[in-house]
């Protein structure tokens, strides 16, 4: 808080602002605390990745109802972004946060859980701290392939051999393109290349 109200502020306005807060009564305090969470949440970038392409879940939740596409990444391909990708911890209790020490770490810690119900996902997660809204630069030989969701149409894989088209233009490493498909006898979905 004290770093949001005066960023320029010297370690001894930053030792009276603590003493100040220590002798608030809490009750007083909650709502600036809140807000002050709010906006320090807001301001992380959070890019995350799921563990399995099969997953039929992921698909309807953020596949855009099997309409949409998937990135394959091959992460070590690219030591800069991905080995900051931690798993996320699927717990039934909410973190607690130090609203003293260490505070962004504490909510960095908060972005890396989830409850327990979501743990299907198997996610990855990499928070950087003032980054939301930003571009993360990752290299082109990490991407590896993508996927069409089962019930992407004919403009959506147009859109996606286009993009591929412009990679190859620029030398890029060629992608494998893959298309999902339900699987007759089970709820689930096998992948199959697309040529």
């Amino acid at each position: 808080m004290f770093e949001e109200q005066q960023p320029q502020g010297t370690l001894m306005q930053r030792e009276e602002f603590v003493f100040r807060m220590m002798d608030t009564d809490p009750a007083k305090l909650l709502p600036t605390i809140e807000e002050s969470y709010k906006r320090t949440c807001a301001a992380f970038g959070v890019l995350c990745f799921a563990g399995d392409p099969r997953s039929v879940l992921m698909w309807s939740h953020y596949g855009a109802n099997h309409t949409g596409v998937c990135l394959q990444f091959a992460p070590a391909r690219d030591l800069a972004v991905f080995p900051r990708a931690l798993s996320i911890h699927y717990l039934d209790e909410y973190p607690t946060i130090n609203w003293v020490v260490n505070f962004k770490e504490s909510i960095g810690a908060t972005l890396l859980r989830k409850h327990s119900r979501w743990q299907y996902e198997d996610e990855y997660r990499v928070s950087i701290p003032d980054a939301a809204g930003k571009f993360i630069p990752f290299r082109p030989e990490a991407l590896t392939g993508i996927i069409l969701g089962c019930r992407a149409d004919e403009a959506a894989e147009a859109a996606v051999r286009s993009l591929l088209e412009e990679r190859a233009a620029r030398h890029l490493p060629a992608l494998r393109i893959y298309r999902a498909r339900r699987n007759a006898r089970r709820y689930d979905i096998d992948l199959m290349a697309a040529g």
